[in-house]
């Protein structure tokens, strides 16, 4: 993937219910993204992670119960120096009956690409995770219509083909 952070360059900036993406190839090959990204978080943690397809694994919630206050009170963030009384885990699956893989989008040598991205994020979310691609996923054809729709082989090209981007997201000020 990028060797190096000169090839790509990736600036996040947070709106009240947007998130402003802006990409620069600076590399002379092309890189690909999705046309949409999927935005999933923790709720205790600072990064936001931009994906092509959902994963399941930013969907484990933790919900803690403390009785040591007034009242007692469930918090989806375990506190520091504090013991909990239980705690609920939940996990969400996806079952896909046919699975769509992202359309991607190619961005030439010295390209630009801008996205503007509805979502509101909570104030702990600090960094933002792209992932992005070194090539395009394969073309959809009669002879590969099962491969092409497959999520375990989009996950196996995703392993192969892409890399993570972490950057600050900042503030924008309209």
């Amino acid at each position: 993937m990028p060797d190096n952070p000169k090839t790509v360059k990736i600036w996040a900036l947070r709106g009240d219910s947007v998130v402003y993406v802006r990409v620069e190839n600076l590399s002379n090959k092309s890189y690909f993204f999705p046309e949409s990204y999927n935005v999933q978080y923790l709720p205790d943690s600072d990064t936001a992670h931009f994906e092509s397809v959902y994963k399941s694994e930013y969907d484990l919630k933790k919900l803690y119960f403390y009785s040591k206050f007034s009242e007692p009170i469930i918090t989806p963030i375990q506190l520091a120096d504090l013991s909990y009384d239980s705690v609920k885990t939940t996990k969400f699956e996806v079952s896909y009956f046919q699975f769509q893989p992202p359309k991607l989008i190619e961005v030439k040598p010295h390209g630009i690409f801008n996205y503007k991205i509805p979502i509101k994020l909570p104030v702990n979310i600090q960094l933002s995770d792209f992932k992005i691609y070194k090539e395009n996923y394969i073309p959809n054809s009669k002879k590969n219509y099962e491969l092409y729709h497959s999520y375990d082989n989009f996950i196996k090209y995703e392993a192969k083909c892409s890399s993570s981007f972490c950057v600050k997201l900042y503030p924008a000020i309209k």
